[in-house]
């Protein structure tokens, strides 16, 4: 049997690694991510993408 990374997780059916799907929708698309607000987000998003790319190497 070969032995699998400790990232992925398995089951009967499936081995899988589960990561992030952010999914925005505003009731009536409202302008919710402006300013501050949105700068901050930006930077949350792109420091937990570098996270994710550093933890496969």
């Amino acid at each position: 049997m070969v032995e699998m990374d400790r990232r992925y997780a398995r089951n009967s059916g499936a081995v899988y690694v589960l990561g992030y799907h952010l999914v925005w929708c505003p009731k009536y698309r409202k302008g919710v991510l402006l300013g501050q607000v949105e700068t901050r987000l930006k930077e949350l998003i792109a420091e937990r993408g570098e996270e994710h790319l550093r933890s496969e190497d």
